[in-house]
């Protein structure tokens, strides 16, 4: 078949999307394709500055196109842009056709258009779908006669496009022989090797007509009073040759004078073609009339007012660069060439981002009666905004069938899992098939769970009984087929009432536990439950923007209720999920359901579960070296090699080491060990941790995430001192962590920071802490915190995490991992107090003094590493990117305590 080019113009409103892709189908399927400018400078979707429109541009279009449509838009209003390319159609002589919505008013021939209805049903009517091809066959019917008749039409006075568009071809047609500006003109033209340049010589009117036998792309004339005469302009304007308009003016006076006739906003009418000009007026004579009305906003240029040819160049150079850029991008740059199926779909996705309402899955038995009526519900649900997979999907553009080479029950069960909504069509040849009831379980399965909306529909006289549907209402059609009309319309509304209900964040019965919850709480009204977003850091303006003025009336309504804007959509299912965590507080029975509907209903996001990977445990049981607490660096690489000669397996494999020891044996710095001083330190090559003997913990992030737990939310405490303000520290960290937490999709407002004031508020923050992440910076020892010129002692900051949430605690300051001493037999080190007092499950520190600017790189990378989708949430691992972040002392200070169950075991165990 072969393809005729349109020139395509629509709508961009949002609610015109399902018209413009329904249509442009029935178009593609008669052999047509688009040219569409995105208009924006940037040649990624909805990115870049959108240029103004040039009607020599698109008159360019349109004289490499067979055909113009228009899709009008569903609102009453009119599109003035698009009315004035309509007109630029006209004048170039294309064959043309006008969709509207019924009851429009487009000022098009009655010939040239066709009209649909709005609601779904009667759009989808069978009828009105084959008035629709019916009417773009015809349309397609009469694109081939006219550009069969394309010599005829030449030999009438209709001017041509030339085939090669290599080049930009180029004649100016000067008002007059000799005249210099223009030659001047043209010597500025064809410096430009992208342009080959002609100029014309004028003469009488009926020697014109040779313009129509020369092959170029675009003709320069000048419209103004010192120009082209009326006559010739009149004359190349019907023939349909695509213009760059000038106009020589002596100043900006005069350009004023003329702009109240081609610009509407200065409010002039348009002049009528038979009118006399007025002799007062001599302005009104100065411009041809086809141009009132053009400029439609103020950046277009309908008309160049120029003053020097270098200002005239400057424009024509504007606009033929914009026509060899389009040319260039139609490889996949700043335009689209949408003719086959997927490229219509990503034009359509990629320029109308919206959140779909939801997405459903049709099982049928591919043998039966309903699979002419599961094509087209998929249709219909589509054009309803719904995402739609049926697995003979006759559109395989649509995304809503099974890729080549997936594995059928994988694919099926996993398009189930990702549905929103569930349709059974269910007849005899139904119950014969294992796939349909290998469906059927799962689907009622996760409609017990509360996962899904399930809707189960039979014909008359089925005879098969379903064990798996006991309990469900089945709609009985009493009708003998599927195809019959009002089978279809009760599905749909069916389908649309369950959309409906999955355009909220919660679902009905979840609301109305979160509203017992805020009354119970005292906050049964807007201004108390706002109160608790600002409680969760959500910023003043973002809570304004999201009740708008209807707050009294609708409560908890414009918070749960999910937008359609996708950018908007993401952050409310955010703020949903923070007004969630912050209802529940450290309420055990609270918490435990709000888990569970944070999951369900996608509010959050959690990253691809990763599974520890398989350990070498290690055993410390004597000693082997005696070690010193304070150790220089060249010390330090000394002892590594006296444990790599006592601990020579140690340094055989690359799997994380998880080493046992009493507390009093974590003295032993096995992460030092090494073969020569040469060697990177142990360390740095695979993750250690120490894990305590016999000490009881609460569990740690990786298993909350492993179990689909609330997101760990993060505290950052900064510690200011006589001689450090951590403060800057903290802040840089926390831009940091809310941009990984955004990565992960979680909400940044998680992540929170607190300069402590003394001991007395560092406790008060402390004790009974929520947030799972605390990351302390600042001075500390074996001895406890440094705050200002206090000192917080370990066995009361033990005490008053006892009573907190925390689950991963890193001391980001010097010695919080040094042991205190060889004899100190309770606790070795802060990190292990915290430990075993506090039941922290995991303690990062360091066992040597750090400088600020490493204390920066450590917790910044062992924080990015931490909060990764990819292999994350494991501290060892995560310590190991921030050994490598600073200075070589750094390699050597970090000690992390972990005691998540072990992994794996290997002969060294």
């Amino acid at each position: 078949m072969k393809m005729h080019r349109l020139y395509f113009s629509h709508s961009y409103d949002i609610e015109d999307l399902r018209f413009n892709e329904s249509l442009w189908k029935l178009l593609r399927e008669e052999g047509f394709h688009a040219w569409i400018d995105s208009g924006r400078e940037s040649s990624s979707a909805g990115e870049g500055a959108i240029r103004p429109m040039d009607i020599a541009f698109n008159e360019w279009m349109m004289s490499q196109c067979d055909g113009f449509v228009a899709i009008a838009p569903s609102t009453p209003r009119k599109s003035a842009y698009q009315w004035l390319e309509y007109r630029t159609a006209v004048r170039m002589g294309l064959p043309r056709l006008v969709a509207e919505p019924e009851g429009g008013q487009f000022d098009a021939s009655i010939s040239e258009r066709i009209s649909f209805p709005k609601p779904w049903d009667k759009f989808w009517n069978e009828d009105t779908q084959c008035r629709l091809e019916e009417r773009i066959k015809e349309f397609s019917a009469l694109v081939k006669e006219h550009r069969a008749a394309g010599k005829v039409l030449q030999s009438a006075g209709r001017w041509r496009p030339r085939q090669n568009l290599s080049k930009q071809t180029v004649a100016l047609l000067p008002p007059r022989t000799g005249d210099g500006e223009w030659q001047q003109l043209q010597s500025l033209l064809q410096a430009n090797s992208d342009i080959e340049c002609t100029l014309l010589q004028p003469s009488n009117l009926g020697n014109e007509r040779a313009l129509l036998n020369l092959e170029f792309d675009l003709l320069i004339v000048d419209v103004g009073s010192r120009g082209t005469p009326s006559e010739a302009l009149s004359y190349i304007h019907a023939t349909g040759i695509p213009q760059i308009r000038l106009c020589r003016v002596l100043n900006g006076g005069e350009i004023e004078e003329l702009l109240q006739f081609i610009d509407p906003s200065r409010g002039r009418r348009p002049r009528l073609i038979y009118q006399n000009e007025a002799q007062h007026d001599p302005s009104a004579i100065s411009l041809p009339r086809f141009l009132d009305g053009i400029k439609l906003d103020a950046k277009m240029q309908p008309v160049v007012f120029w003053t020097t040819p270098a200002e005239a160049a400057h424009q024509i150079f504007d606009t033929t660069g914009r026509i060899l850029s389009f040319l260039n991008s139609l490889t996949g740059n700043g335009a689209e060439t949408i003719g086959t199926g997927p490229s219509a779909q990503r034009y359509f996705e990629q320029y109308w981002k919206r959140a779909e309402r939801g997405t459903v899955f049709i099982s049928f038995a591919g043998s039966g009666g309903a699979a002419k009526l599961a094509d087209r519900l998929a249709r219909i649900f589509r054009f309803q905004n719904l995402r739609c997979f049926q697995y003979r999907n006759e559109d395989s553009t649509s995304g809503g069938r099974l890729e080549s080479g997936e594995d059928i029950e994988r694919g099926l069960r996993k398009r189930i899992d990702d549905a929103d909504i569930v349709v059974y069509l269910i007849e005899e040849n139904f119950a014969a098939s294992a796939f349909c009831m290998e469906e059927l379980a799962q689907g009622t399965k996760l409609r017990d769970q509360g996962l899904i909306e399930l809707r189960a529909y039979s014909l008359d006289g089925l005879k098969a009984r379903l064990p798996a549907l006991a309990g469900t209402s089945i709609h009985n059609f009493r009708r003998p087929d599927w195809l019959q009309r009002e089978v279809e319309e009760k599905i749909v509304s069916d389908v649309e009432s369950s959309a409906d209900s999955i355009g909220w964040a919660l679902r009905h019965e979840q609301r109305e536990q979160l509203e017992e919850w805020l009354k119970q709480d005292g906050r049964d009204n807007v201004e108390r439950t706002l109160s608790l977003l600002r409680l969760a850091g959500i910023p003043e303006g973002e809570i304004k923007s999201i009740i708008g003025d209807d707050s009294a009336a609708a409560w908890l309504d414009p918070i749960l209720r999910l937008p359609e804007d996708p950018e908007k959509h993401r952050r409310a299912r955010q703020i949903v999920a923070l007004l969630l965590i912050t209802v529940a507080g450290r309420r055990e029975e609270r918490r435990k359901r709000v888990n569970d509907w944070l999951y369900e209903r996608h509010l959050l996001q959690w990253p691809p579960f990763v599974a520890v990977a398989n350990e070498d445990h290690r055993q410390i049981d004597s000693f082997l070296i005696d070690v010193s607490p304070d150790s220089t660096l060249d010390q330090m690489i000394l002892m590594g090699r006296l444990i790599g000669q006592q601990l020579p397996d140690l340094l055989m494999s690359a799997r994380p080491l998880c080493v046992t020891a009493v507390n009093k044996l974590m003295l032993l710095p096995v992460e030092w060990t090494c073969e020569t001083e040469h060697d990177e330190p142990l360390a740095v090559r695979r993750p250690v941790r120490w894990r305590l003997h016999d000490v009881v913990t609460r569990s740690c992030i990786f298993q909350g995430i492993a179990s689909n737990s609330n997101p760990p939310a993060t505290l950052l405490l900064s510690l200011p001192s006589p001689d450090i303000n951590p403060s800057g520290q903290v802040r840089r960290l926390r831009d940091a962590l809310r941009s990984s937490y955004d990565q992960l999709g979680w909400p940044p407002e998680l992540v929170v920071t607190y300069e402590g004031a003394g001991v007395d508020d560092v406790l008060s923050r402390l004790r009974g802490c929520q947030e799972q992440v605390v990351h302390i910076a600042g001075h500390m020892g074996d001895a406890g915190l440094q705050i200002r010129d206090e000192i917080l002692s370990a066995s009361v900051l033990a005490a008053a995490l006892r009573k907190s949430d925390v689950r991963l605690l890193v001391l980001n300051g010097c010695e919080g991992g040094k042991p205190a001493s060889p004899l100190a037999l309770a606790y070795l080190t802060l990190a292990d107090r915290l430990v075993r007092d506090a039941c922290i499950p995991e303690v990062v520190g360091h066992r040597c003094k750090i400088s600020e600017s490493d204390a920066q790189s450590f917790g910044e990378s062992f924080f990015a590493a931490f909060f990764s989708r990819e292999d994350g949430f494991e501290p060892a691992s995560a310590a190991v990117s921030g050994r490598k972040s600073g200075s070589k002392l750094l390699r050597y200070s970090p000690v992390v305590i972990s005691q998540r169950e072990l992994a794996g075991r290997h002969p060294n165990s």
